[in-house]
């Protein structure tokens, strides 16, 4: 399963080839429908407040809250089962 953070570099999509980290700074609406919309987009929970310097709370609606943690969600678990 892959895994993103802010330090990644996008391997799809418009920005492909693109630090996560200067999408954030620059386009952060991609970076929330990558969260919304992308199945395979997952970060993990400790990724949220990273997240969080580049779009205010206040900015991340509920949806996308609720995506990334069930994502997030997904990914501990798989990291668990593996382990």
């Amino acid at each position: 399963m892959k895994e993103y953070s802010i330090n990644s570099i996008f391997d799809f999509g418009k920005y492909k080839g693109e630090w996560l980290r200067k999408v954030l700074t620059s386009d952060p609406e991609y970076v929330k429908d990558c969260i919304q919309k992308v199945e395979f987009f997952r970060m993990r929970i400790e990724s949220f407040s990273e997240i969080l310097q580049y779009i205010p709370d206040n900015q991340m609606d509920m949806s996308t809250q609720r995506a990334f943690f069930i994502k997030a969600s997904e990914l501990t678990n798989y990291y668990n089962e593996e382990y």
